[in-house]
């Protein structure tokens, strides 16, 4: 399966810990998944499969599998959730050089 143009395919996760976000997502946020398609138009580098991200509103739901996958472009992307423990990792390595 692969997605067409500039859509991505999102797995839905369950409600975001506002605790473990860089910016605070309101309680009953739910738009937060990883991406498992990624369609051959999209531009940027960054959307690849794998990676957790925050969408907006503008999306329709599949199933494929017996997965809800949650089908979008690539501009309702409005984040992407980087390892914390590597965003540690990156910031000791930085300030060890300075």
């Amino acid at each position: 399966m692969r997605m067409l143009g500039k859509r991505i395919g999102v797995e839905k996760l369950g409600k975001p810990s506002n605790k473990d976000s860089f910016f605070a997502l309101p309680e009953d946020s739910d738009a937060t998944g990883y991406i498992r398609y990624v369609g051959d138009g999209i531009n940027s580098t960054n959307l690849k499969v794998g990676i957790k991200v925050y969408y907006g509103k503008e999306r329709h739901c599949i199933k494929i599998g017996g997965i809800d996958i949650w089908v979008m472009d690539e501009g309702n992307v409005y984040a992407i959730a980087e390892d914390e423990s590597a965003e540690k990792q990156k910031y000791k390595t930085e300030s060890a050089t300075s």
